[in-house]
């Protein structure tokens, strides 16, 4: 599975994207949790814990908004992390 990360998250995570393993059927709750546990972070400086960051972003699943954070995801599925973003 492929994550990646934009603005916040990627600053957070230190990555751009990264590919993990997962079983079928792992759904979006099983991917945070281990993103939390990958990307522990410190929140040093400005920069929130991926933690932080991850409770207030929206997902897309092969870019389209996944709100149902227990259906079950495949191996190749594409998981983007879309923090807030201020501006215009």
């Amino acid at each position: 599975m492929l994550i990646r990360y934009f603005a916040a998250a990627k600053a957070a995570a230190g990555i751009e994207q990264e590919t993990l393993e997962f079983s079928d059927g792992a759904a979006l709750t099983d991917v945070i949790y281990h993103l939390i546990e990958l990307h522990p972070g410190t929140g040093a400086g400005h920069t929130p814990t991926l933690a932080k960051i991850l409770a207030r972003s929206s997902f897309l699943r092969n870019e389209v908004a996944l709100r149902d954070f227990d259906a079950p995801l495949g191996r190749a599925d594409v998981i983007d992390i879309l923090p807030p973003f201020a501006g215009g």
